[in-house]
């Protein structure tokens, strides 16, 4: 499903069916997935291109957060001032793009995976963030596309000490996602600078050679981001 389409186009996929077609002066855009249902007209449009890619994973069922947070099921346990690479799973939502003059407008996203929602810090006044739990291992895990993607993350513990990592928290504005046929990836890293402290970042680099980039949110609804990275200081 993930690539760029000429107008018009019919898909399905997954239980997912998506269509666009000019009717008269405008172009009709539908897409249902299960009982949910999106149907968009476009007036003065459509001699453009339909982008059809993964993008970050922060934006349904509304812009709640810009954070996501990776749940370990396993606990990674670090030397000192030791650097190791692991792979962990993220959520996937999908993301339909107008792509006309020089422009991006977006028309639609939604997702097959699991909406959850959790705190990273106190109960009182924490950071609401994007919950997923993934396994977490020495190698790249299988992963169907259109539900979730697969991160490299390198992990560096810059303390003289032992410590646990159990979760990450990532900003969804330094996210950098890409995608082929049977893949998509993201590379981070995770910084430890304490016990209970770290620094996270993602990199702009393709898991596999000949991936292509997604287009990103923020570029499409032209945010100027200023602190990609996130200093996680309630626990790691």
């Amino acid at each position: 499903m993930y690539g760029t389409y000429d107008i018009p186009i019919s898909l399905q996929s997954e239980g997912i069916s998506l269509s666009i077609e000019r009717r008269d002066d405008a172009v009709v855009y539908r897409r249902q997935l299960g009982d949910e249902k999106a149907e968009k007209l476009l007036l003065g449009g459509g001699s453009g291109s339909i982008v059809i890619n993964p993008v970050e994973p922060l934006n349904l069922p509304r812009d709640l957060t810009p954070y996501l947070y990776l749940d370990f099921q396993s606990t990674v346990a670090l030397g000192p001032k030791m650097s190791s690479t692991v792979f962990v799973t993220f959520p996937v939502e999908i993301g339909v793009f107008l792509q006309e003059r020089g422009e991006v407008e977006i028309l639609d996203i939604f997702t097959l995976a699991r909406q959850k929602y959790t705190l990273y810090g106190d109960p009182r006044n924490g950071l609401l963030c994007r919950y997923w739990s993934t396994p977490v291992g020495t190698t790249a895990p299988s992963a169907g596309r259109l539900h979730e993607g697969v991160m490299e993350l390198k992990l560096a513990n810059g303390t003289g000490s032992w410590v646990e990592v159990n979760k990450a928290v990532f900003s969804g504005y330094g996210m950098k996602l890409f995608y082929n046929d049977d893949l998509v990836g993201m590379r981070a890293e995770m910084e430890v600078t304490g016990a209970t402290t770290a620094q996270t970042d993602c990199r702009d680099m393709p898991l596999k050679k000949h991936m292509m980039k997604s287009l990103e949110l923020y570029t499409a609804r032209k945010l100027v981001v200023l602190f990609p990275k996130f200093a996680m200081t309630d626990g790691i």
